[in-house]
């Protein structure tokens, strides 16, 4: 499945009120590193240990 845009990504965070974004493991086999990385675009680490990144959403 081909991860959304930055924008995209930013209107389905909105949308939802979506304050904190989990990436793990799973996600990064999913996506690949190229989706995950985009949540820095939209956010910044807030918390990071070995292949988990929490994002919080910049409003």
């Amino acid at each position: 499945m081909p991860s959304p845009s930055p924008e995209e990504a930013k209107a389905i965070l909105d949308k939802y009120d979506v304050e904190y974004v989990y990436v793990g493991r799973p996600e990064r086999e999913v996506y690949g590193e190229e989706g995950p990385a985009r949540f820095a675009a939209l956010g910044r680490a807030v918390y990071q240990q070995g292949q988990v990144t929490i994002y919080r959403v910049e409003r």
